[in-house]
């Protein structure tokens, strides 16, 4: 399918000129390289509408109202690690989830992977920071003697999957 050219305003004026002038549509399709169903759809347009200008198109009208759009937001803001879907279901929405995933891009929040941070209590950041505190000026040569084990990972708390908020 070939690429359509648009015509700018002088050119739709120059193309009505000349039909108004008894040229035929062939002869002009050919002067300004477009098609005779072009000119048609333009002289058409004139006849009708009384303009040369493109017209607005219309649109799909958007599936949820501006009331369901900040529930959506404000469900989402509420609940950090909450999914489009959970937020269909609270709310109850008759709509799809990727509309609810298009409504809250529209208002800024978008989704992304959280930052995974060790679990450690006070009690752990203190004996971390006492045996800091009491070798840190220990010489190589007492390094050298120690010997340092694999250490395995335990989850007690939480899983390892990425998490999105």
């Amino acid at each position: 399918m070939p690429k359509i050219r648009e015509l700018c305003d002088d050119e739709r004026l120059q193309v009505i000129t000349e039909i108004n002038n008894g040229k035929s549509y062939r002869e002009i399709a050919k002067i300004h390289k477009i098609t005779i169903g072009g000119i048609s759809k333009l002289k058409k347009k004139v006849d009708s509408f009384g303009t040369l200008k493109n017209l607005p198109r219309g649109h799909r009208p958007k599936a949820t109202s501006q009331r369901e759009d900040n529930q959506i937001k404000r469900e989402a803001l509420k609940k950090k690690f909450i999914s489009a879907k959970q937020v269909k279901k609270n709310l109850n929405l008759n709509v799809h989830v990727t509309t609810i995933r298009k409504r809250l891009r529209e208002n800024g929040i978008h989704g992304r992977i959280a930052r995974r941070t060790p679990f450690l209590t006070d009690d752990n950041k203190r004996y971390r920071y006492e045996f800091a505190v009491k070798y840190h000026k220990m010489p190589l040569t007492f390094w050298n003697r120690v010997i340092w084990t694999d250490e395995s990972k335990f989850e007690i708390i939480g899983s390892k999957r990425r998490k999105y908020v």
